[in-house]
């Protein structure tokens, strides 16, 4: 809520929660639907829920995404709405990847969906798109999502995510973005500044999921959805993945809080609120072919949002 310089009389002042609420529950009423002649404005846009932007780990590229693509586009998602990046290089540090990359990337997509949405069917909705990062691009899209631009990020996907980094090879000395996921559970900004920002030191501190709808541990200083910044994070791992290690690392705090009841189906469980584990026979990057990840990413993209009304 903004305040005046002024300040509000003590009228103001007791009325304007009320209006707010009133507001809100406007807006909870349209959200259940009454019923409409017509489909909605945002219904006809191009890319109604936003672009899908998938984004690869270590070593990888946009090839990885085919079949989930393919997936997306046969469950409805238009092929002009899914994106799969690829970075100039396989193992660029987190922070390079997310601002100097992904960031430009996400800005030219938005551009071109503005131009789409553009003309006598042009809406004020604000343009939002949905990440995907596969294993370290994981961490690369979360920076971005909290640190850049939360404001342009819909949804949040983490499909075999470092989330809080891996142990994995980490003897060798690794440089770049994967030495930044070395060790897994840095304890400090020394160990990894990337991981400590994201996820703060041992005990909840950090919201590691600000402005998500799922609700934070105990003790953490949560930064909560509002009108302009609300992110869907969700997590999905395999049952044994073996560049992940430990395999604790994949589930993040504050994860969920939006209803997806088609993923209700064998082969997904929800181990934790917004973090699905995979129990059939699958890689670290076979994961991506698997069909109930993709109703997930599908499911996702598409759930309704819970409404926000603060800013």
């Amino acid at each position: 809520m903004v305040r005046s310089s002024r300040g509000l009389d003590s009228q103001n002042r007791q009325s304007q929660p009320a209006v707010t609420r009133m507001r809100c529950w406007v807006g909870i009423l349209l959200v259940a639907g009454f019923p409409q002649s017509a489909p909605s404005l945002a219904e006809a846009l191009p890319c109604p829920n936003g672009p899908v932007i998938l984004v690869h780990g270590l070593g990888q590229g946009p090839e990885i995404f085919a079949t989930l693509i393919d997936g997306l586009i046969s469950r409805g998602i238009e092929r002009r709405c899914v994106h799969a990046m690829r970075f100039s290089a396989g193992n660029l540090p987190i922070r390079v990847a997310a601002e100097r990359e992904l960031a430009p990337f996400v800005e030219t997509i938005l551009a071109h969906m503005a131009q789409l949405r553009a003309g006598p069917q042009q809406s004020s909705q604000a343009l939002k798109v949905n990440l995907v990062g596969h294993s370290m691009g994981a961490l690369s899209t979360r920076w971005y999502a909290t640190r850049v631009q939360p404001d342009k990020v819909r949804t949040w996907i983490s499909t075999s995510g470092a989330n809080h980094g891996t142990n994995w090879q980490c003897s060798q000395s690794p440089a770049g973005g994967h030495g930044e996921m070395c060790p897994a559970y840095a304890r400090n900004a020394t160990q990894s500044a990337v991981q400590f920002a994201l996820n703060g030191g041992p005990g909840p501190d950090v919201d590691e999921t600000p402005h998500g709808y799922g609700k934070d541990s105990p003790g953490v200083i949560s930064a909560a959805a509002t009108t302009t910044r609300s992110i869907l994070y969700l997590t999905v791992q395999a049952a044994d993945d073996a560049f992940i290690l430990p395999g604790a690392s994949l589930a993040i705090d504050g994860a969920g809080g939006v209803n997806l009841p088609a993923l209700r189906r064998a082969g997904l469980r929800e181990i934790s609120p917004g973090n699905f584990l995979l129990t059939a026979a699958s890689g670290h990057d076979e994961l991506l072919a698997s069909d109930a990840v993709i109703d997930l990413v599908f499911h996702a993209v598409t759930a309704d949002r819970p409404v926000t009304c603060a800013d």
